[in-house]
């Protein structure tokens, strides 16, 4: 039925803890970052390239890329991270992320969609389809929780491409026989997969803006964060970096997924740690620089951390 209908759960996550309006309150970030929102606008790496954190124990270093899970396609300059793959001993990865098949028995809905959410929500649900050349009878057979999920998918697939991390970095990092460690992703289990499935109607036309506001941002301000984030100006990334957001799944849960996440990360940079010499690390931008994230938790761990404003040559 819709050209790309299988449910990854790393999408499902980003909806569950990320949605899709503007966030001004910095309190969301690790105190860490106040030295490069606070720098010039632009923090210079080396010529164009996004910013990389040190961070150092000992006589070992682990380079931290943050990159932004919602951009996907090509376009920035990969040369200070294959510089600083260069001697490196391995390079942490997420593990891919598993595709779940959707249950076609909780997707369909009795009515349409127009027929259970008020006129002004099936009003904005048919503009926004209509806004990226995509058929909204399509979908609206879907239930209000679902019905926005595969019209993003199928748009994001047809008009947008970009990229926040490199389309191959484990293969960049072989070709330079460096090791490749994949971090394992949690992915919040059955309830997380099965979450939306359970929602009652007005969770469900929750759910459904939730989704809308995600498509409203990667047709607005995604292109500028992505700009941003080539450029090295991590104080416009994280102005412009969506809100927290969970509409879509249980609170308890939205917050246990980043979090596991968080935790398995850390571990695996603190083993990157214990051995001489340097490692890279690929990491979710929102997972190593929340409060209470990856970072912070490094700091806590007597870590020493070099900001991007600090790095002005490739490692």
């Amino acid at each position: 039925m819709f050209r790309r209908f299988i449910i990854t759960i790393a999408a499902l996550w980003g909806c569950a803890s990320t949605g899709f309006a503007q966030n001004p309150n910095d309190a969301r970030w690790s105190d860490a970052v106040t030295v490069v929102v606070h720098a010039p606008p632009t923090i210079t790496v080396h010529g164009r390239c996004p910013a990389m954190w040190r961070l150092s124990r000992g006589g070992a270093s682990v380079w931290v890329l943050p990159v932004l899970l919602d951009a996907r396609g090509d376009g920035w300059d990969t040369g200070c991270f294959t510089r600083a793959l260069k001697g490196a001993n391995v390079l942490l990865l997420n593990s891919p992320y598993t595709g779940v098949k959707a249950d076609y028995r909780y997707l369909r809905a009795p009515l349409r969609l127009k027929d259970v959410v008020p006129p002004e929500t099936y009003a904005r649900y048919v503009a926004a389809a209509r806004r990226v050349h995509e058929d909204p009878g399509r979908y609206d057979v879907l239930t209000p929780a679902w019905a926005a999920y595969p019209l993003y998918g199928d748009a994001y697939e047809a008009h947008f491409h970009h990229e926040s991390a490199p389309a191959d970095t484990a293969g960049m990092a072989r070709r330079r026989n460096v090791a490749v460690q994949y971090i394992p992703f949690f992915d919040g289990g059955p309830r997380l997969r099965n979450a939306r499935n359970g929602l009652d109607l007005a969770g469900q036309e929750a759910c459904l803006n939730s989704m809308l506001d995600r498509l409203d941002f990667t047709l607005g301000d995604m292109d500028a964060e992505i700009r941003a984030w080539k450029r090295g100006d991590l104080a416009t990334v994280l102005k412009l970096f969506p809100k927290r957001d969970d509409r879509c799944t249980p609170p308890d849960v939205a917050t246990d997924v980043p979090a596991e996440n968080s935790n398995r990360w850390t571990q695996g940079v603190m083993d990157a740690l214990d051995k001489p010499g340097k490692s890279i690390a690929v990491i979710p931008l929102d997972w190593f620089l929340d409060r209470g994230g990856v970072l912070d938790q490094l700091r806590a761990a007597g870590v020493e951390v070099a900001p991007p404003s600090a790095l002005q040559d490739a490692p």
